[in-house]
């Protein structure tokens, strides 16, 4: 039985780890044992936004905000974008206009205070929600609808990948903690096939991979071809021993061949 202890997310990740060229597209790959990857899309405040007078103007100010919603969370507001002489009261004719620029969100909300201070929690504050297409809104009433701000910590977010020992001659690869990758196993089955099979009858052997355990992952690949309406599989079918079965769709022989068995082991 051979052992060939390595992490699969580690062989997608490595190839990706490439950073600073130098000279003419030289790159240096990255050694280490563990890597910090901050969050690549946490939601960013908007740069600026324009608010403009709708009618005539009164004796208020009022000060707007924009709020990122990514895949993850809120941003912070950003703000506040200033209305100095607004309406001393809202309507359909005499209000402002807010107009901003796309970050990287997946829609936006724009909030509205009566003082400088970023509107923090639940509150009464919200002009629209879930902006998407249009971003430009007109704040035409004096009622607002009632939010609740909480904003991504993408510090918190972190996705910390480490390599550890898990076993004599095996290791482990785990983001924040949890395994996610242990080893791969092979194995080799004897002979298989060569005998009459009835439709959908199958014919079967066991392996014995160490460490083996029900509800792993198996792979299965003939050496030769097995023949014209063959299916082949395996299986995990108790502790430390894989099935692996040939069966026939229609009445036939199965082309009789060894089967290489992959056993893809999870970290416990």
């Amino acid at each position: 039985m051979k052992k060939a202890a390595f992490g699969i997310v580690a062989l997608v990740l490595f190839p990706a780890l490439l950073i600073a060229q130098q000279g003419s597209n030289a790159q240096t790959p990255i050694t280490t044992n563990q890597l910090t990857l901050s969050l690549a899309d946490a939601p960013q405040p908007i740069a600026s936004a324009n608010v403009s007078l709708v009618g005539n103007p009164g004796h208020r100010t009022m000060y707007y905000w924009v709020v990122t919603e990514g895949v993850i969370g809120q941003s912070s507001p950003a703000g506040p974008f200033i209305l100095f002489g607004a309406a001393d009261t809202f309507s359909a004719s005499a209000g402002a206009q807010i107009t901003f620029a796309a970050s990287n969100g997946v829609s936006y909300d724009v909030l509205r205070t009566t003082t400088p201070t970023p509107p923090t929690g639940a509150c009464n504050c919200a002009i629209a929600t879930a902006l998407i297409y249009s971003l430009s809104v007109a704040d035409a009433s004096e009622s607002l609808l009632s939010y609740t701000l909480a904003p991504v910590n993408a510090s918190q977010n972190v996705a910390v990948i480490k390599n550890t020992s898990a076993s004599a001659g095996l290791n482990q690869v785990s983001i924040n903690g949890v395994p996610i990758s242990y080893a791969t196993l092979n194995t080799t089955t004897g002979s298989l096939g060569g005998s009459g099979l009835t439709a959908g009858a199958c014919s079967s052997t066991t392996v014995v991979i160490s460490g083996a355990s029900i509800g792993q992952a198996v792979v299965v690949t003939p050496a030769a071809d097995p023949g014209v309406g063959v299916w082949y599989y395996g299986f995990v079918s108790s502790s430390n021993t894989i099935t692996v079965r040939v069966c026939a769709a229609v009445a036939m022989t199965p082309n009789a061949t060894t089967y290489a068995v992959k056993l893809y082991r999870a970290g416990s």
